[in-house]
C-alpha cells in the first residue's frame, strides 16, 4: 500500500506537470472542469478495460491532480 504523503506528493508532480503544459492559474467554469474530470475518468476506465490496470492508475492520478486543480480554480468548500 501506498502512503498518503507519497500519494500527495505524486499528486503535486502531476499538478506542476499540468501547470507547465497547460499554464498555471487556469480559470474556468465549472461545467469545463467537469468535463476535463469526466474526459480523464473516462481514460482510466478505458485503460482498465483494454486490460492494463498500469496506465488506469496513471490515468487516476491524472484525475486526482485535476480535481486539485479545479479547486484552486474555482475555490474549496469544506464539509
Amino acid at each position: 500500500m501506498t502512503t498518503r504523503e507519497a500519494i500527495f506528493a505524486a499528486i503535486d508532480r502531476e499538478r506542476a506537470y499540468q501547470d507547465h503544459k497547460w499554464g498555471a492559474n487556469r480559470r474556468l467554469d465549472t461545467q469545463m472542469w467537469l468535463s476535463i474530470l469526466s474526459a480523464e475518468l473516462g481514460e482510466a476506465w478505458r485503460d482498465w478495460i483494454k486490460g492494463n490496470p498500469d496506465r488506469a492508475r496513471a490515468e487516476i492520478l491524472q484525475v486526482a491532480a485535476v480535481a486539485v486543480a479545479t479547486l484552486e480554480s474555482l475555490g474549496l468548500e469544506e464539509r
